[in-house]
């Protein structure tokens, strides 16, 4: 009898464990303020304003939605909150935000996709590869904004960013063109985030978010056409006009395509956005025309052996020596 007394305290015991856990959990989210949702506001902005970090807004959703006081909301959808709201701001000792960790922005070539105004308006590009963005590790940022291409600066301070743009070109671009709106758009930054691998950037007085994806930097199964390569003067030229200077790039580590006159063949090596082209093959043909076919041919050859870095910007590709000497420009075939 005392075994099964015994026995029914213990179960009764457990089975209270189980009921308080859940309590203890809501109770453990402790405010240390309070905030009134206002019209324009976002989470990432009202986490910057209080941690510091725009990527803590998981923070304001936990503590809330652990809260058994109906004062406080449930946030189902951390992208939908309406003004009015009385958000719980929680104390951020002993609690982990689950975002995305901050990544470098710099590496990788950003494609526009879209700006959301917080007034409904949304521009879309028709083409995301003509309008990109790049950090460079020294603080410079390139931007092509369609047709033409923007040189700046940008500084970070956390996670607030602010760009800086110089000297662009002056082609004219299509009838419709967002080339300017980019452009001016990007002059605005105030605040950027990561979130599932895309950039984000919001803009000044809450007007807005630009989102941005990653350009795909492998080189495996792309073709190019050359548009200018290095002569070993000093210079980097066109291609002499009646011939084509093409690359390949293989999945099996082989670069192939015509130098001009004769077709080639090399092997590649690909480490992040380094690369090195080694001693190749091609074919013995004699072309006597246009003039200067021969000597291209040996100078883009000679060009592509020097390569040791390349960047892909939408549908263009630079190779640099380490030196930065520009070894080649291209232009993806589709």
């Amino acid at each position: 009898m005392k075994k099964l007394i015994l026995s029914l305290l213990v179960i009764t015991f457990l089975f209270a464990g189980l009921l308080t856990a859940p309590i203890l959990a809501q109770e453990s989210a402790q405010c240390q303020d309070e905030y009134t949702v206002q019209a324009g506001d976002w989470l990432s902005k009202i986490a910057e304003k209080y941690y510091g970090d725009v990527l803590a807004y998981d923070l304001i959703v936990q503590a809330n939605n652990l809260q058994s006081d109906d004062t406080y909301p449930d946030i189902a959808n951390p992208d939908l909150i309406e003004p009015g709201l009385l958000l719980c701001i929680p104390e951020t000792e002993g609690m982990v935000a689950s975002g995305e960790d901050k990544t470098d922005l710099t590496g990788t070539t950003w494609l526009w996709q879209q700006t959301q105004m917080n007034n409904d308006d949304k521009f879309v590009p028709d083409n995301p590869d003509n309008y990109t963005l790049q950090f460079m590790a020294d603080g410079t940022v390139a931007v092509q904004a369609d047709c033409n291409q923007v040189l700046g600066t940008y500084t970070l301070d956390g996670n607030a960013i602010t760009l800086a743009f110089g000297p662009s070109t002056m082609a004219a671009c299509p009838e419709g063109s967002l080339g300017d709106t980019f452009v001016t758009q990007l002059g605005g930054a105030t605040i950027y985030f990561m979130q599932e691998g895309d950039l984000y950037i919001d803009l000044m007085f809450d007007s807005g978010t630009m989102r941005f994806n990653p350009q795909n930097n492998e080189l495996a199964g792309t073709s190019w056409v050359v548009i200018g390569y290095n002569n070993g003067r000093g210079g980097v030229v066109s291609p002499i006009i009646g011939t084509e200077l093409t690359a390949t790039f293989g999945a099996d580590g082989t670069l192939s395509g015509s130098s001009g006159c004769n077709t080639y063949q090399a092997g590649y090596e690909v480490d992040g956005d380094n690369i090195s082209i080694g001693l190749g093959i091609s074919t013995m043909m004699a072309c006597g025309e246009p003039d200067g076919i021969m000597e291209q041919e040996q100078e883009y050859l000679t060009a592509l052996g020097t390569a040791a870095t390349y960047q892909i910007s939408g549908d263009n590709m630079e190779m640099r020596t380490t030196e930065m000497s520009r070894v080649a420009s291209f232009l993806l075939v589709k």
